[in-house]
């Protein structure tokens, strides 16, 4: 899903990947995870939850992405559910962690060609 009333000057939106609960008599509950993947509201299928075919030249790669992070989200409810935590919270949170970046310092970066090139000859 996005939110089209909160795209930037460009028209871009974020796409929300949205999960919601509800138990007998219970309120509906939902919580909103960005998967970081930016476009343009005019190219959207609300309908269809994804990009407009022929709207976008990238339009399959994204669809494919947002797919890909359907699937996590899927992924992560099924493995909170078998061990008994299945809060929104942990959803997010699991997400969030699975997505991140990663971001590795000098040290970390020189350790690993150490590993890759332990006589520390120059690599051309």
């Amino acid at each position: 899903m996005i939110e089209a009333t909160k795209a930037n000057r460009a028209g871009d939106c974020t796409v929300y990947v949205e999960v919601s609960v509800s138990n007998k008599g219970e309120k509906k509950k939902a919580v909103r995870i960005p998967t970081y993947v930016k476009i343009n509201a005019d190219n959207w299928s609300a309908k269809s939850q994804s990009l407009i075919r022929g709207k976008s030249t990238d339009y399959y790669k994204i669809n494919q992405m947002l797919i890909a992070q359907k699937e996590l989200v899927t992924e992560i409810i099924a493995e909170l559910s078998l061990k008994g935590e299945f809060q929104l919270s942990e959803i997010k949170k699991r997400y969030i962690e699975k997505t991140a970046p990663v971001i590795l310092g000098f040290f970390e970066i020189y350790d690993e060609f150490l590993k890759v090139n332990p006589n520390n000859t120059p690599i051309n």
